[in-house]
């Protein structure tokens, strides 16, 4: 259990200084425009990512993506329920919009977003989740986790801030190394 709290724990941190430091980054990825004044947020649920590109995806990745999802979407809930400026949009709330209509992610996005009367929604997208197996001080596999977050303008789709973030647990002693390099 302290492995998932650890894991959730940088799942928080890392999503918080993503989400406040989204001015920086790779300017030339976001649509230039004029500024957005975002006033309400929806925070659609976390999709997995399943590539299939590489071949099949085995019945574990798609089960430890799936946990990943759960766990995201637990922290959104707890980082923005009840917070002022936000709105947690629900799966059933989505399947009410859209129905049975195919809609390629960002459609769906600015859908929802008027939908639940907010001019902006974040996306957030699971590519890699997995928890840490092994002992107390060694690990057989480390925790990793990468995700993809989108904050979009409702309004026209342009992207305002995105952000990835992709981390493998290091043990003590490479952290020890890193200290050296700064």
């Amino acid at each position: 259990m302290t492995a998932l709290k650890r894991t959730a724990f940088v799942l928080v941190v890392s999503l918080s200084l993503i989400l406040t430091g989204c001015g920086a980054g790779n300017k030339s990825a976001l649509k230039q425009g004029p500024p957005c004044v975002v006033t309400r947020i929806a925070i659609l649920p976390a999709v997995a990512a399943l590539d299939y590109d590489n071949g099949p995806v085995s019945p574990q990745q798609t089960k430890s993506l799936n946990q990943g999802v759960r766990t995201m979407n637990a922290l959104l809930r707890q980082k923005f329920e009840g917070r002022r400026g936000f709105r947690l949009v629900s799966e059933d709330q989505i399947s009410g919009f859209t129905g049975t209509l195919p809609l390629k992610a960002l459609a769906l996005a600015r859908m929802v977003g008027g939908k639940v009367g907010c001019n902006a929604v974040l996306q957030t997208t699971v590519r890699r989740y997995r928890e840490r197996v092994g002992g107390k001080y060694t690990a057989e596999e480390p925790a990793a986790v990468a995700f993809e977050i989108r904050l979009i303008e409702v309004d026209n789709g342009r992207i305002i801030c995105d952000g990835k973030y992709d981390e493998v647990q290091q043990s003590l002693l490479e952290n020890l190394f890193a200290l050296a390099k700064a």
